[in-house]
């Protein structure tokens, strides 16, 4: 397979970015945002600041402020809903320890007859 297109540096980068209309007052921040977070990375975040029917032309005003921003709250997002996740199985897996405990004993998660399928239980082939 062979790719056509050549590495950019970073500055090239951005003056992709501004060749599509996109407005960058600070340079040196959108800069530091492609050297550490990714050119692609960031400007998939574009759709919602583009033209209708051409995601390579921005909307006319619109900043890499704006498109960091996008990138920012997703990535937020992205955190809370993990610790939400998160939250929730620990959640669930202490109500199976409890239930499992009161009703079978402090050792029941090794009884294969506690479970529905005990020969799934006691398979361990299937987890290699």
């Amino acid at each position: 397979m062979s790719y056509s297109k050549s590495p950019r540096t970073y500055e090239e980068q951005l003056s992709i970015l501004e060749s599509r209309g996109l407005v960058i007052p600070d340079r040196a921040t959108a800069l530091h945002c492609l050297e550490h977070y990714n050119y692609y990375r960031i400007s998939a975040y574009r759709f919602t600041l583009t033209e209708r029917g051409n995601p390579d032309r921005f909307l006319p005003g619109t900043t890499f402020e704006q498109l960091w921003s996008l990138y920012c709250f997703d990535r937020l997002l992205r955190l809370l809903l993990t610790e939400a996740v998160r939250m929730v199985e620990i959640s669930v897996r202490a109500h199976w320890a409890y239930v499992l405990g009161r009703g079978y004993g402090a050792l029941a998660y090794e009884k294969p007859t506690v479970f529905r399928n005990p020969q799934r239980h006691t398979d361990v082939s299937r987890l290699q």
